[in-house]
């Protein structure tokens, strides 16, 4: 492979090895693979960006901005390619870190590589993804996912240029980080393969992790004066490695602000606002059959790919779904949550439209505008599927009843979203409604700390028999949220690290949890909420 060669100042040099006060402005320029990448603003550069790494110690986030404008004579394409460059020699570090990290996540602790199984089936989905751009040439739909394509070359390129020889990457790497989501069914499918073959008939399997991720409130206010968002994502703490970025490239075709990871250009969350004033995120539902798992093939769009096509050229949620839903993977199968805030008048009736879900399966993807139901009040989502077809489609009804938990009305967290929405009147109390859990006192936590909002399973005592609710460093990570006037103001409001609100503060001090792979965390996660606002 020959290796990018990258000219930089040395202003970037000292800046890289040293602390700063406040995230710094770098240029790329030149043409691939000769780069120049320099400190400061060039009103000529293929792309620019606001980087501050520093911040994960006094945040929990380090923060993105990567920008390109038109630029007469430069193709689309390059733009995207230095781009990616920019980002993936900024943050190399984090990078590996991240890598490290997320190979645990997915594949157990002191797995130094991608499983060959799975490393194939990305490398076909590469294959075909690339197969599709160059036979649509002037497919609109194909062209974004070229420049997709073309950006996370650049990563692989910009993060080469700066890793050590031991420690270069492969497409399929960066591929793999960005699939981290998609990554619970294709793992989970290569084991099935190894263990029992393909199988045609539905029989019960039982996915780890099973579905257990994030919870999201959708409130309007009883004045209908306000309307509000707020997303918890739940994880194993190995991946509390976080960027909170934004990507205001002219050839995306919207300005989107995400919470992320290094390498990563989509959310995995998920958690978007756009320039489009649309807020998008989402729950993990999983699937349980063996049936949907055979479906799953490389040949076809991964989650992350349809969303970041969706958030590119989606104007509302019936577009974003409908963008969304094409070249169904079946894998990271998600409740997807658009809240429309351009139909949002303070003071006035919801208008059609307004919120929109949708659901996904292998081989089948339900959307329904459920603003009416929003209009009474709430819309809740915790991993349990909404339809009744995608429910019992997904194996949720074979599922061991374990007090509810698989139940739609009646899981802890449906319990307590429809007893405590109402508490949500401004900023400040849907940022405690979504970091709530005080399971010692919480009769519907039926006394563990992984059913609550936001999880704690790191606090869980005794044994419990749900596979879902046992000790483990895995539960609530973070907060977003938004509001109609934070929209209006293209803000989001974010908080890093498990919940403390009404529990101790996580530390990776703590001899449990100590010999986890974290490097690049803080050792200590007890961060105020912060306002995110980029240039």
């Amino acid at each position: 492979m020959k290796l990018p060669i990258v000219f930089v100042a040395l202003a970037v040099l000292l800046i890289a090895s040293s602390a700063v006060a406040a995230p710094v402005w770098y240029s790329i320029t030149g043409d691939s693979p000769s780069y120049h990448i320099q400190a400061g603003q060039n009103p000529s550069a293929l792309a620019q960006a606001h980087y501050d790494v520093d911040a994960i110690q006094t945040t929990g986030w380090a923060n993105l901005g990567l920008y390109s404008k038109p630029l007469s004579g430069v193709s689309n394409e390059k733009k995207a390619n230095a781009a990616g460059f920019l980002e993936g020699y900024l943050t190399s570090e984090l990078i590996y870190q991240s890598y490290l990290s997320t190979l645990a996540s997915s594949f157990g602790s002191g797995v130094k590589a991608i499983p060959r199984d799975s490393a194939d089936f990305l490398a076909a989905n590469i294959a075909w993804t690339e197969s599709q751009v160059s036979a649509n040439p002037r497919d609109a739909y194909w062209m974004r996912v070229g420049l997709m394509v073309k950006m996370l070359k650049g990563i692989v390129d910009g993060y080469n240029a700066k890793a050590s020889g031991s420690h270069r990457f492969t497409l399929v790497d960066i591929w793999f980080l960005n699939s981290d989501g998609d990554m619970e069914e294709i793992s989970v499918l290569q084991t099935m393969k190894k263990e029992v073959g393909m199988m045609t008939k539905a029989k019960p399997v039982t996915p780890q992790p099973t579905g257990t991720h994030c919870s999201v409130l959708v409130k309007v206010a009883n004045d209908f004066s306000n309307l509000f968002m707020a997303h918890t994502t739940w994880e194993d703490f190995v991946e509390m490695l976080r960027i909170y970025k934004v990507y205001d490239l002219d050839f995306y075709g919207a300005r989107v602000s995400f919470s992320s990871y290094p390498a990563v250009i989509t959310s995995i969350d998920d958690f978007y606002t756009t320039s489009n004033k649309l807020a998008v995120t989402e729950t993990t539902n999983g699937i349980f059959t063996q049936d949907l798992y055979n479906k799953i093939v490389p040949q076809a769009l991964l989650s992350w790919v349809r969303a970041l096509q969706a958030n590119m050229g989606a104007k509302s949620c019936a577009e974003w779904m409908n963008i969304f839903g094409r070249y169904n993977s079946g894998t990271y199968n998600n409740q997807w949550i658009c809240v429309d805030y351009n139909l949002f008048k303070p003071g006035h009736s919801l208008a059609p439209g307004t919120l929109w879900i949708g659901e996904q399966i292998p081989g089948l993807f339900m959307t329904k505008d459920v603003t009416t139901t929003l209009s009474y009040g709430y819309w809740p989502s915790y991993n349990v599927p909404y339809f009744p077809e995608i429910y019992n489609l997904s194996g949720f009804s074979q599922q061991p009843n374990y007090g509810d938990f698989f139940s739609y009305s009646l899981c802890p967290r449906a319990k307590i979203f429809r007893r405590d929405h109402h508490k949500v009147v401004d900023v400040p109390s849907m940022q405690r409604m979504i970091r709530y859990n005080d399971w010692k006192n919480d009769p519907f936590s039926q006394g563990n700390p992984c059913n609550q909002i936001s999880s704690r399973c790191d606090l869980v005592q005794g044994d419990p028999s749900n596979p879902d609710t046992q000790l483990s460093a895995f539960g609530s990570v973070d907060g977003k949220m938004v509001d109609y006037f934070a929209m209006q103001k293209g803000i989001t409001y974010a908080q890093a690290g498990p919940t403390f609100d009404q529990q101790p503060a996580f530390t990776w001090k703590n001899p449990l949890w100590q010999s986890e792979p974290h490097a690049g965390q803080p050792d200590d996660f007890q961060f105020s909420w912060q306002t995110m606002q980029f240039p």
